[in-house]
């Protein structure tokens, strides 16, 4: 019991602390925000006019991690006795996509205004502009994993920064090379130097809300995922491999049997294997109608997105249970398109 409580205080205490966190970063992002984009306007600047904007998409986001660290807080409900959080995966996943559909706007636009002859940026102004974005962004990432535990929402709060950061970075070389250009035999070429760091810095940012989302996913699925050391698990129809390394990097001292009736997809799955430097998976081409096991050889049976594929759904998963010992587990992950 003191246990419990202890560590109710203690998520209590991280909690406050990730608030005010949030807080915090809301308030720099407003500032950053309202400098970028009156900025951005005045000096017609496409690059400084997304930065601020994307500040504004960052403070958005914020406002729901902030929202979501308060949820998850209250704990259990009636309605979810379990408690709420797995809205935490689902908050991140939620801050990567209008992170991505910014990115995507932001290239299109660009690319008009290159088809349409470009446009005339002032370079000092822009390099004024980008150090002060680069060293607010440094402060605030730097500030947020100093004084918070690890948590998701944090991690995808530092990096939003590190991508502001990036893009900064990015502003202060682009305006640099606009003010060398200027007055130059190139300073046609000037006139293409904002749109084109607009695309190039959407370029290097789409990577981060994909990784937030592909992140989600494995934390929604594979979250209570994993098996003791020594068990032996039974994965039928890896596919490529997609589910097994999360499966292996959870359960490092299992022994891992991944199959599936495809050549081709398990030359995929070896190779992602291979890259990861899996050493606990075994992978097989098999049939699930005609595995060369013996019965009750298995501890856990895993399958994920798998039964839906198969015409003979219910007769597969019988003969799958055939190879799992008595008081082993099965684990089923399929999706409902019933009612999506």
């Amino acid at each position: 019991m003191v246990d419990t409580l202890a560590a109710g205080n203690a998520r209590s205490t991280e909690t406050a602390s990730e608030q005010r966190v949030l807080r915090v970063s809301m308030l720099v992002g407003v500032a950053l925000c309202i400098l970028g984009i009156g900025w951005g306007i005045v000096g017609g600047s496409q690059m400084i006019l997304f930065d601020g904007v994307y500040a504004l998409v960052g403070i958005s986001l914020t406002w729901v991690s902030l929202w979501a660290s308060r949820i998850v807080e209250a704990g259990p409900t009636a309605r979810y006795p379990w408690g709420r959080e797995a809205l935490t995966p689902m908050v991140i996943a939620f801050q990567g996509i209008p992170l991505f559909a910014t990115c995507v706007y932001a290239v299109v636009d660009a690319v008009a205004t290159i088809r349409d002859g470009g446009s005339e940026v002032t370079g000092a102004s822009g390099v004024g502009y980008g150090l002060i974005s680069l060293t607010a962004a440094v402060i605030a990432y730097l500030w947020i994993r100093r004084n918070t535990a690890h948590s998701d929402l944090m991690a995808a709060e530092a990096t939003q920064w590190m991508a502001g950061a990036a893009l900064s970075v990015g502003m202060v070389v682009g305006f640099g090379a606009v003010v060398v250009v200027s007055g130059s035999a190139w300073e046609g070429a000037g006139r293409y130097i904002d749109p084109a760091m607009v695309i190039a810095a959407c370029v290097v940012l789409v990577p981060a809300p994909f990784k937030m989302v592909r992140s989600t996913l494995v934390e929604l699925l594979h979250s209570d995922t994993s098996y003791p050391a020594g068990s032996r698990v039974l994965e039928a129809g890896c596919g490529v491999g997609a589910q097994t390394l999360t499966l292996s990097q959870n359960s490092p001292g299992a022994s891992i049997t991944s199959l599936d009736i495809s050549r081709t997809f398990l030359l995929q799955a070896r190779g992602r294997a291979r890259e990861a430097g899996l050493e606990n998976v075994d992978l097989l081409q098999a049939d699930i109608f005609n595995l060369p096991f013996e019965a009750q050889s298995f501890d856990h049976l895993f399958l994920c997105f798998i039964l839906e594929h198969l015409p003979r759904p219910v007769e597969a998963l019988t003969a799958l249970l055939d190879f799992i010992r008595p008081g082993g587990t099965i684990t089923v992950i399929e999706g409902d398109h019933g009612s999506a």
